[in-house]
């Protein structure tokens, strides 16, 4: 997983998640490309995420299945799919 120095800090809780959530690619990083790719979507499709802090439920369930890459059988993923809540009903919330 990368070092990040302070002023290079996961943007929001959202974009932490994400980087949970990704597998380590073949280098040993976590990235939000090697995410992208994972998907597949554009990484300009992952920054809109992030800055709009908001995802699609559909988004959300793909995330939580790459969360499962490498994840021994019968072991909780990386992530779940409730963390997402906040992200995917965000315009529910703000109501």
């Amino acid at each position: 997983m990368p070092t990040y120095k302070e002023n290079n800090l996961p943007e929001n809780g959202l974009h932490r998640l994400l980087l949970r959530a990704v597998p380590p690619s073949e280098h040993g990083n976590k990235a939000i490309s090697h995410l992208a790719k994972l998907i597949p979507v554009r990484r300009w499709s992952v920054n809109k995420w992030l800055r709009n802090q908001k995802i699609s439920p559909d988004r959300a369930l793909r995330i939580v299945e790459i969360g499962r890459i490498g994840v021994p059988d019968g072991e909780p993923g990386r992530v779940s799919l409730e963390e997402f809540h906040p992200y995917v009903y965000k315009d529910i919330a703000d109501e």
